[in-house]
């Protein structure tokens, strides 16, 4: 009997949502809905249309009565959620008993994949300042750790701490947005298809950032490998790229080339 009422729920909420969120009337949902459902002319007394007044019969109801059944409300609101789907990419969330959008509902799917880089980084990018000066290569080491989706700090030589959060872009890209009073940076990872336990087990990632800076703007390629050091013990330094490459080979060649810089 509960879950019967809870289709005459549905049936007032859709109308509602479909009302505040989209500004169609009922009368309009109900047009849309049955242009759609028309067949060719020969079939037209098998049509499944909906009738206005059935609609507002099954929206004032509280109760099932006077001819009303829960196989005929089932179909009602199977058939308008059918519309909000299509239409708009809303679908009906039980848990949250409200209508989320399908990239939100696909985005909570995927919330397991930011979790699995909870973990402390050392991070590395092309330092070209160090590198014109000194005439060779040099790589900056900084920290990164994520404690949460919504908590991740950062620090650099010049900037001892940024703050942060992580969030999703699309399904498949994460972006680590990281802040300071005079300095924003984003860090954009594509992990693709890969399960949330296999981006767990991975060592090192490469991604793309770009970054306002102190002085300059610039964007390239970062690289970020999990350590078990604190993060605290992780050194904020600029190294030679040739005592970096018998750990991480083709390291500084990688990074170097992908780096592009604006003076301001």
């Amino acid at each position: 009997m509960e879950e019967d009422l809870y289709l005459l729920e549905r049936i007032r909420k859709a109308l509602f949502f479909l009302r505040r969120e989209h500004g169609k009337t009922q009368e309009k949902v109900i047009d849309e809905i049955n242009a759609k459902n028309k067949r060719p002319e020969k079939f037209r007394d098998t049509d499944n249309v909906l009738s206005a007044s059935t609609v507002s019969s099954y929206k004032k109801a509280t109760i099932f009565a006077n001819g009303l059944n829960s196989a005929k409300a089932f179909q009602i609101v199977k058939m308008l959620e059918g519309y909000i789907e299509t239409t708009f990419e809303y679908m009906w969330s039980p848990s949250e008993k409200r209508y989320v959008s399908i990239k939100e509902e696909d985005l909570k799917k995927h919330k397991d994949k930011l979790e699995a880089l909870i973990d402390t980084w050392e991070a590395y990018t092309w330092d070209s300042e160090a590198s014109k000066l000194k005439q060779e290569g040099f790589i900056h080491c900084f920290r990164l750790k994520i404690e949460s989706p919504e908590k991740v700090i950062c620090s650099t030589k010049d900037t001892p701490e940024f703050t942060g959060k992580m969030f999703l872009i699309g399904i498949d890209k994460v972006c680590i947005e990281i802040f300071h009073a005079t300095r924003k940076a984003f860090f954009i990872l594509h992990f693709g298809s890969a399960e949330a336990s296999n981006i767990k087990n991975t060592k090192i990632f490469f991604l793309v950032y770009v970054d306002s800076g102190r002085f300059t703007s610039r964007c390239g390629k970062l690289a970020i490998r999990r350590t078990d050091r604190t993060y605290e013990d992780i050194i904020c330094e600029s190294f030679p790229a040739l005592e970096l490459e018998s750990l991480w080979h083709g390291l500084s060649q990688d990074l170097c080339e992908k780096q592009f810089i604006l003076e301001h």
